[in-house]
């Protein structure tokens, strides 16, 4: 490997501390983020989060609440699990919008958000 050449174990290592701007959606892990707003799909059984990232851009997050329950092992367990992340945008209000497109429950939720 030549000086000033590269490997993959370095290049992740220094990913870490590149500046936000050069840092994909991704790489932002979900406690690193500030939970801004969640909101509650019809069912009640998903929702849209909407985070503040550490570099002050927001993203959103899809989460589904699930039961584990196996009564034969005396295990009972109710979680919300993040399914997806996206976006990148420059207010709570512009995620939010975004969301809506998607998930058009949103706006029916929150009247306020209509455009």
């Amino acid at each position: 490997m030549g000086r000033f050449a590269v490997n993959q174990s370095q290049l992740a290592r220094t990913a870490a501390f590149a500046p936000a701007a050069d840092i994909s959606v991704a790489s932002y892990s979900c406690h690193m983020s500030e939970i801004v707003e969640h909101i509650l799909g019809p069912d009640k059984r998903v929702r849209v989060t909407i985070h503040r990232r550490p570099d002050g851009r927001f993203e959103c997050s899809f989460d589904k609440f699930y039961v584990d329950d196996l009564p034969e092992y005396d295990h009972h367990k109710e979680y919300w699990a993040t399914t997806r992340r996206w976006g990148l945008y420059d207010s709570a209000t512009t995620a939010k919008r975004e969301a809506s497109a998607e998930y058009p429950w949103i706006d029916e939720r929150d009247p306020t958000n209509a455009s």
